[in-house]
């Protein structure tokens, strides 16, 4: 973050610091002020840095005018964000980032923007890729995104890079001096951060951008896949502003709409009627009920009990992105202090400090393992569900970039729809995790039954990949096709076959197709390099043409931005406060007890004053502090 930062603050000294007086990890910028007239309105932006507060805007915490002889030294604290800025964020990527990041990600700037608009009534005319930064959300599936420079206006003197995303009447009012400013500039920067955050580029690829846009060459729009993307960015990157999209008419565009249900509405009613328990297991138990109002729906209602809120959130947003006929829907999210079911082989149990949590999902029949125990299927039956993982598992790997990392048969639900077709859904996201790019893990997570062997060894061997998935549904389908587990899905014996080398010895009944069998054969195979992917099974003939599922390549008009990469960072360095003194000890951090903090807590309370601050003491302390706690990374 402190490399986006350097962006946002160009030629200025940026410091990291991690200390207890202030409510998250901030960064220190200073800045020298000589011109009078800038003084002014730095003393201006101030007083309205520090009264904003939004979760889609960089806060300020404090802002220090210190005067020196050369000028105004003005020392601010900024909220750190432990991500990238949005230029690189994108720029890393080799295929298109999720749909349900480019939901959150519209959501959230549009978010700041209004609030720009309305609470701080401005426009910011200067939103580019390099300015929006992203930083890690525990209850989020996806970054948290803010707008950083949400005062700064937006100059001719500016390299081009950062003119880019400007609408073409500002960038003609720059070039005449003239001030002109309205809402639908921001539109258009707004449209061509999207444009950027779906193609991995600007509209004009090469050549003289600024004087493209101001002579309004054509944008083209159909490297855009999905139809109501295309719709909406061609309404945003309109050139006469008296045509193009205003805000109101953009938060009613039916993507803005159904992207907002998908991420902040509930369906259900939080009120609902117990009929029965029909699953326990570690994460507490799944009810079937019946909702009391609107459509009155039997559903499926998962109760977590847990003190970590942050987790469960985050698993039903995952599950709430995702919109497939092979994934199961949910429709309600909700906490309570005490269980709202009370059953008679319930205990008196306590959750110390936590809640019960309760995800509301459709209501299937059963789960796929139960009905292979009851029933005996046949090959057609066995394609017919392999097809329709395969189709859910695509939805989850290629369009929403979920890693799901607990498939297994118990997780497979059955639901047999009004036309009396079966379908096959897939559920539990508790493990899941949203990669947005090739990503190795290091968490043993997962049910031991389906662990691909890399997983279940990660602690010695080092890391997997989602290929580990790929392993987890090869257990499933040669359950399907056999009636058994694999032979060597035990600790002890995966252990000796990874360590000599021995291939799965599976065994499969007699008239199945060859094809298929050769299929789950790829699956299970313990050297990874050897394994099947899943782009090779994605394009495999017995899926496209067998099982007749062809999937759209979504990355074919992804590219790699021609765009400069953010300002180099100048006289950064990375520091830790935290009251006792952090040395540096054998790469090791250790503390080490510092009697004289009385300069730091001092400077530390001038830091949250509103008031301004004109005295050198302040100067000596704070140099003092950071002479004490600079440790240079």
């Amino acid at each position: 973050m402190i490399n986006a930062l350097s962006d946002v603050f160009p030629n200025q000294t940026l410091t990291y610091i991690q200390s207890t007086s202030f409510p998250t990890p901030v960064v220190i910028k200073d800045d020298m002020i000589k011109n009078p007239e800038e003084c002014k309105r730095i003393q201006l932006e101030r007083k309205l840095l520090l009264t904003i507060s939004h979760p889609n805007l960089l806060t300020y915490y404090s802002i220090v005018h210190l005067p020196r002889i050369d000028g105004l030294q003005v020392t601010s604290h900024i909220e750190y964000m432990d991500l990238l800025d949005l230029y690189t964020f994108i720029h890393g990527l080799s295929t298109p980032p999720p749909i349900s990041f480019i939901r959150y990600a519209l959501i959230q700037l549009l978010n700041g923007l209004q609030y720009i608009r309305t609470a701080c009534k401005s426009i910011l005319s200067s939103l580019t890729p390099y300015t929006i930064l992203l930083s890690n959300d525990d209850s989020m599936p996806l970054p948290r995104i803010k707008i950083s420079n949400f005062v700064h206006s937006i100059s001719p003197f500016q390299p081009y890079y950062k003119l880019a995303f400007a609408a073409p009447e500002l960038l003609w009012d720059l070039q005449w001096g003239t001030v002109n400013r309205h809402e639908k500039q921001d539109v258009w920067s707004l449209g061509m951060i999207l444009y950027f955050i779906i193609t991995g580029d600007h509209v004009f690829r090469k050549g003289d951008i600024i004087r493209e846009l101001m002579e309004h060459k054509e944008i083209i729009f159909s490297n855009i896949s999905n139809d109501e993307l295309r719709e909406l960015v061609s309404r945003m990157l309109v050139y006469d502003e008296n045509r193009r999209i205003t805000f109101q008419e953009l938060n009613n565009h039916n993507f803005i709409r159904a992207s907002k249900l998908l991420i902040y509405s509930n369906e259900g009613s939080h009120q609902y009627k117990f009929i029965r328990v029909i699953g326990e297991g570690h994460f507490g138990k799944v009810y079937e009920a019946q909702e009391l109002f609107g459509k009155k729906r039997m559903v499926a209602l998962k109760e977590i009990k847990s003190t970590n809120d942050n987790q469960v959130l985050r698993e039903s947003r995952i599950m709430r992105i995702c919109n497939h006929p092979n994934l199961v829907k949910i429709y309600d999210y909700f906490t309570s202090p005490y269980p709202i079911f009370v059953t008679e082989n319930d205990g008196d149990e306590e959750l110390n400090g936590g809640n019960y949590h309760y995800i509301v999902m459709e209501k299937c029949d059963c789960d796929l393992l139960t009905y292979c125990k009851e029933h005996s299927l046949s090959e057609i039956q066995i394609l017919e569900i392999f097809k329709q993982l395969v189709q859910g598992i695509h939805y989850l790997l290629r369009v929403e970039k979920i890693f799901h990392r607990d498939l297994k048969l118990e997780n497979f639900l059955l639901k047999r729809e009004i036309n009396g077709s079966v379908v096959v859904k897939i559920s539990d996201y508790g493990l899941s995790k949203i990669v947005v790019e090739q990503s190795l893990f290091e968490s043993c997570v997962g049910t031991p039954q389906y662990m691909a062997p890399e997983v279940s060894f990660v602690n010695l061997k080092g890391n997997y990949t989602i290929n580990a998935d790929m392993y987890s549904l090869g257990v499933c389908l040669y359950y399907l096709v056999s009636q058994r587990w694999p032979p060597i899905q035990n600790k002890d014996s995966l252990w000796i076959c990874i360590d000599s080398n021995i291939s799965n010895d599976l065994v499969f009944p007699d008239g199945f197709n060859k094809d298929f069998i050769y299929i789950i054969q790829q699956m299970l195979e313990i050297d990874v390099k050897k394994r099947i992917s899943w782009d090779e099974l994605f394009v495999h003939p017995f899926i496209t043409q067998k099982l007749q599922c062809v999937f759209v390549d979504i990355n074919q008009f992804f590219v790699k931005s021609l765009l400069p990469p953010p300002q180099a960072l100048i006289n950064a360095q990375k520091i830790k406060i935290s009251t006792p003194r952090v040395r540096h000890q054998r790469n090791d951090f250790s503390m080490e007890e510092d009697d004289d903090n009385d300069d730091f807590d001092k400077i530390i309370q001038c830091f949250k004053s509103n008031d301004e601050i004109f005295d050198d003491d302040w100067i000596e302390a704070l140099n003092a502090c950071k002479r004490r706690n600079v440790i240079v990374c």
